[in-house]
């Protein structure tokens, strides 16, 4: 706790005055990612600023008046943020910015705030050197990189590991992130076997992972900028039975366990922040956060949302938006936002706030490191693929399981939304759902219209996910040319709702279908809808089940009496 520490609980109240419709809002101009490479993180930051301006407005605005984000897209690329900071700056006088996503575009653009003396707060560069180069106006918010793989490393070496290998995206920030890792592990007297880069246009990893495998490699970190690096590592890890003691990575965000499902189980990650922490407001963030995005926030949003804090808070405090001033405040403050602490030295380089270090367990992010703030105990070793459980995700098992509680059951339907095309089925007079047989791997639902029993869905439990496929019939029982389309589900999904892409097999016998997907949704306690959607031709159906009350079951489907 630093001596002179304020809680941000509330941001910007201190006697400001009202809002008058005259007031012209500040204007706060910023780029993120929401197109290209970097599009995953820049989009959770651009949601956070736009949460930011929306509690700060709820709660009186800054100097009596609104504040209004012009959040441009820089599709994560240098050249074209450098271009709209100027545009910001220049052409449309905004009042402040504030940064975009990740180092190397700060990096890129922080010469052009520097020249036009822009307070620049950063909510997501951690490279040390940005803030070794005399800069004036540039702020740190995030952990410096060479401490993103600090957490692998140190409980790597209270495990006994020795033998690490640091594998890095070539770019700003994964190098700075790596080579800490590297001189860390080469501190602790550990053996780096390999410290490499590859280029960031890189999808075959085999040739380094086969070096982790033939040289006996136990801890592999690894620092990217681009989520799919790490996917593709795992998946690349589990196709050829790689393993490793411990698996770390620079970032952990939900969508590595959305797209890898159960493999991302043990692996370790930094998170700069967590939604179980006790920092003040961080409840009021993250329940705003799900209902405004329909989603849980990482820390890439939580980094965003405290830096317009941060900016607030030096306007409040200073009652202006000059940037000397606003420079002075942001210096000489100490305090915890809903990201975390936050204290700078005289480059406003961050010296308060160390990251946290999280372990998939169960599809969930548990914070393990550092110890004074681990929720559970770290799963350790990382079995081998081999002994891996194959079930499902937590969340897929729990809509499983709410879909064979049917067992037995039939349910009537009907068409909620349908797009012309699927004319045929709208004029049903009557729908039919009969969850008919179920086991521990495998769902059997006949869709009756009207007389037709000759639709089946076939659900099953199959590499760790969920595979929905549209089994369709003759009277006689003979299978029709075109069956078996569907796909498997990608991700873990959520408890109420899967989404089954097309696969395959159905871009072989429907290739004009090959960007369909289908979902089952429970939309209430009482309500399941299936549906299709054509997004290349803008077809779509939605059929709406009442589960509430069963009906008889229908005759047997064609070919399974």
């Amino acid at each position: 706790m630093y001596s002179k520490s304020a809680t941000l609980c509330a941001v910007a109240l201190m006697a400001i005055p009202l809002l008058t419709n005259a007031d012209e809002p500040i204007h706060i101009g910023a780029t993120m990612s929401k197109t290209g490479h970097l599009s995953t993180q820049g989009s959770a930051a651009a949601n956070g600023y736009r949460l930011c301006e929306h509690h700060i407005n709820a709660d009186g605005g800054l100097l009596g008046r609104e504040i209004r984000f012009e959040i441009l897209d820089d599709r994560s690329d240098s050249d074209t943020a450098i271009a709209l900071y100027e545009e910001l700056v220049v052409d449309r006088g905004v009042d402040a910015i504030m940064g975009p996503y990740g180092s190397t575009l700060t990096e890129a653009v922080a010469p052009v705030t520097e020249q036009h003396r822009m307070v620049h707060i950063s909510p997501l560069a951690a490279t040390s050197s940005i803030w070794e180069q005399g800069r004036e106006y540039l702020f740190m918010v995030l952990p410096p990189a060479e401490l993103f793989l600090a957490g692998l490393i140190d409980m790597a070496d209270d495990r006994g590991l020795t033998r690490v290998a640091v594998l890095t995206e070539d770019a700003l920030f994964p190098r700075a992130a790596s080579a800490g890792a590297n001189d860390l592990a080469r501190e602790r007297g550990m053996e780096v076997v390999f410290h490499e880069a590859y280029p960031d246009e890189t999808e075959d990893f085999l040739p380094w992972l086969e070096r982790v495998q033939s040289e006996q490699v136990e801890v592999l970190a690894m620092a990217a900028s681009s989520l799919d690096h790490f996917i593709s590592v795992v998946e690349q890890m589990k196709a050829a039975d790689i393993n490793v003691e411990m698996f770390g990575t620079s970032g952990a965000v939900s969508q590595f366990a959305e797209a890898l499902g159960q493999a991302a189980e043990y692996t370790y990650g930094l998170s700069a922040w967590e939604p179980g922490l006790d920092n003040p407001g961080i409840e009021r963030f993250v329940a705003d956060y799900r209902q405004q995005f329909d989603m849980a926030p990482s820390f890439h949003a939580a980094g965003a949302y405290g830096s317009c804090q941060l900016f607030a808070e030096a306007v409040s405090r200073t009652g202006s938006l000059d940037a000397d001033p606003l420079r002075q405040s942001l210096l000489e403050l100490e305090t915890t936002t809903v990201f975390g602490p936050y204290a700078v030295d005289e480059r406003g380089y961050q010296v308060a706030n160390q990251g946290l270090f999280i372990q998939w367990q169960d599809g969930e992010k548990v914070i393990v490191w550092p110890p004074e703030l681990a929720q559970a105990e770290v799963r350790y070793p990382t079995p081998n693929w081999s002994e891996r459980e194959t079930g499902l995700a937590p969340a897929q098992q729990a809509f499983w399981d709410r879909l064979q509680a049917l067992c037995g059951q039939a349910f009537r339907g009907r068409i909620s939304d349908v797009t012309p095309y699927y004319a045929g089925v709208a004029e049903a007079e009557q729908l039919l759902m009969h969850v008919l047989e179920c086991s521990e791997d495998r769902i059997h639902i006949p869709l009756h219209v009207d007389e037709n029993r000759s639709r089946n869905w076939i659900l099953t439990r199959t590499d760790g996910t969920i595979r929905l496929k549209h089994d369709h019939r003759y009277p006689d029982g003979r299978e029709e040319a075109i069956s078996q389309y569907g796909g498997d589900a990608p991700t873990q999904g959520l408890p109420t709702r899967q989404i089954f892409p097309a696969d395959s097999h159905t871009a072989e016998i429907l290739p004009e279908r090959d960007d369909n997907f289908w979902f089952l949704d429970f939309t209430d306690e009482h309500t399941l809808q299936y549906g299709v959607h054509w997004p290349r031709k803008g077809h779509s159906i939605r059929l709406e089940f009442d589960l509430a009350t069963p009906v008889d079951p229908p005759a047997r489907p064609w070919g399974y009496e």
